[in-house]
C-alpha cells in the first residue's frame, strides 16, 4: 500500500495472530470487502486470508480475533482496512481506523504475543497488553477520544511533549482542527519532516462504561423488536393467506359451488365445474372459438350453463 493512502486512511494497530484475522461474531449485515472487490461470507470461525475492509451501518457490528488474547470489536458506523494479512504467528499487522469506533480487547501477554499499535491521524497510540479499550475517531468534529475499560494505557501526545495514564473508568479527547477545504485536519510542521495536529488534548474524565452498556442493550433491543414484527408480519400474511384458501370450496386453482375454470392446454380448450363435495368435476372439452374465457392460465367464473 501506498505511504500516501496509509495516511488517508488514518488509524491502525499492530498485533500478533493466532493465523489469519478470525470473524467471532456479528450483528445485523457488516460488510467485508476484500481487495478484489468480492465479499467474505459472515460465517462463524471464517479466517479472512486477504487484505480487507470492514464497513459498518447503524445496527451492524463485527468482531474480529487476531490472536487468542485479542479481539476488535467494529462498532456501527465505521470504516476500517486491514492492507496485509499473514498466517505467521508473528506477523505484523496494520489497521487502519477511516472513521467509526471500535473496541480493542486484550485479556494479557502471550508467548508470542506483540503490542498492539493504533495509528491515527491525530497520534500514534501504542497498547499496552491486558488493556480494554475503545477508540472513537469522528472526523466529522475532527476527533479522537480513548476510554478505558480495564487496564492502564500510557498515552502520549504532541510529539511526546504531553503524558497522560488513563486508567480503567477514564477517558480523554483530542479535538483537532478541520484543514479549509474540510477533507482533511490541519497541522504544525516540525523539524526531521516531523508533524503534530493543531487541537486541544481536553482533561481526563470519568467514563460510565455501564451507561455504554445499556447503549448497546438499547440498539440490540431495537433491532430484536424489529426482528420479532417482520417475524410477526409474515406470520399474519401467511395466516390471511390461509383464511382466504379456506375460503373457496374448491382449490387449485380456487373456486366456489357451482363456478367453472377454463384454461388452454396445447391449442385445446377446457373447462370444469367445482362440485358441491369441494371437487374439480369431469373435464370437458370445448370449441375454443365458443369460449372467449379460454386461456393459458386458468380463468374461474360463474358457470354459462
Amino acid at each position: 500500500m501506498k505511504l500516501s493512502l496509509l495516511y488517508f486512511l488514518f488509524a491502525g494497530f499492530s498485533l500478533k495472530v493466532q493465523a489469519y484475522p478470525e470473524i467471532i461474531a456479528w450483528r445485523a449485515t457488516p460488510i467485508i470487502a476484500f481487495e478484489n472487490k468480492t465479499h467474505a461470507p459472515l460465517a462463524k470461525s471464517y479466517l479472512l486470508k486477504s487484505p480487507f475492509s470492514v464497513v459498518t451501518a447503524s445496527e451492524d457490528e463485527l468482531t474480529l480475533r487476531f490472536t487468542d488474547s485479542s479481539e476488535v470489536i467494529i462498532y456501527p458506523k465505521s470504516k476500517l482496512q486491514i492492507p496485509e494479512v499473514a498466517a505467521s504467528l508473528r506477523a505484523l499487522y496494520e489497521l487502519f481506523l477511516i472513521d467509526g469506533e471500535i473496541r480493542l480487547k486484550n485479556s494479557g501477554p502471550t508467548t508470542e504475543g506483540k503490542p498492539i499499535q493504533i495509528q491515527t491521524v491525530f497520534f500514534d497510540l501504542p497498547q499496552p497488553k491486558g488493556v480494554d479499550a475503545i477508540i472513537f475517531l469522528d472526523m466529522k468534529v475532527p476527533s479522537i477520544e480513548v476510554r478505558m475499560i480495564r487496564g492502564e494505557w500510557p498515552l502520549e501526545f504532541y510529539a511526546f511533549e504531553k503524558k497522560i495514564t488513563l486508567k480503567a473508568g477514564e477517558k480523554v479527547k483530542f479535538t483537532g482542527v478541520l484543514s479549509p477545504d474540510g477533507d482533511a485536519i490541519k497541522y504544525d510542521y516540525l523539524l526531521a519532516n516531523r508533524k503534530i495536529p493543531q487541537g486541544k488534548l481536553g482533561a481526563v474524565e470519568k467514563f460510565d462504561f455501564n451507561q455504554f452498556i445499556e447503549k448497546e442493550k438499547a440498539i440490540e433491543k431495537a433491532i430484536s423488536d424489529r426482528k420479532k414484527a417482520g417475524e410477526q408480519s409474515k406470520i399474519d400474511k401467511i395466516k390471511k393467506r390461509k383464511a382466504y384458501e379456506a375460503s373457496f370450496l374448491c382449490h387449485t386453482p380456487f373456486g366456489q359451488k357451482d363456478q367453472c375454470a377454463w384454461w388452454t392446454e396445447a391449442k385445446k380448450c377446457y373447462r370444469k365445474r367445482c362440485n358441491v363435495g369441494g371437487e374439480w368435476g369431469a373435464v370437458t372439452e370445448r370449441p375454443t372459438a365458443l369460449e372467449p374465457k379460454c386461456a393459458k392460465e386458468f380463468t374461474v367464473s360463474d358457470c354459462d350453463y
